[in-house]
């Protein structure tokens, strides 16, 4: 969809089908693959809000240097955010990203039936296409273990300032 050199790193409004009309991610392109784009996705308020990764078919419009998406790039600027890399090289984008995530953050797989899951990635089985999540309530509390078939994956949010909460109240639990 992109041409990745002229994009890498760019700040844009992302407009896709897995969210409600007229709503939209101003986001920072990091990389993509013939399935899936992983962005780097901005709050109304210039804080980074973790990566968001979405079938490349799923994106209707994206807008380029208006001034909604300047207005959070200077925000960002201004509050010193960090900036996200990912090396988007060899496997799969969506394999890459879910070990990217097994290993560090509390993730919510969207599906395709309007379910979504959040916890942490426990196992990949690309054999068999699917993962294995261990599922947490939103107080941080273990709920189970889901199995998620990867073709059925809409979109995936991770890091983002719902899973970070999580994350927080899911310490404080393993805390007492």
């Amino acid at each position: 969809m992109f041409e990745d050199k002229f994009f890498v790193g760019q700040f844009m409004s992302v407009y896709d089908d897995t969210e409600a009309d007229g709503q939209f991610h101003v986001c920072r392109y990091l990389c993509e693959d013939d399935d899936f784009i992983l962005f780097q996705t901005i709050s109304t308020r210039g804080y980074d809000d973790g990566f968001y990764l979405i079938p490349v078919e799923s994106v209707n419009r994206v807008d380029v240097d208006d001034a909604y998406t300047k207005r959070i790039v200077r925000l960002f600027a201004l509050q010193q955010q960090p900036v996200r890399a990912f090396d988007c090289s060899g496997e799969p984008l969506l394999v890459q990203f879910l070990n990217h995530a097994m290993q560090k953050y509390i993730t919510s797989v969207f599906l395709e039936d309007g379910e979504n899951v959040t916890g942490r990635i426990l196992s990949i089985h690309e054999d068999d296409d699917f993962l294995c999540m261990e599922k947490l309530s939103e107080d941080g509390h273990p709920d189970g273990t889901a199995y998620i078939r990867m073709d059925c994956i809409e979109k995936i949010i991770c890091d983002s300032g719902v899973e970070r909460m999580i994350e927080m109240l899911m310490d404080e639990v393993s805390a007492k």
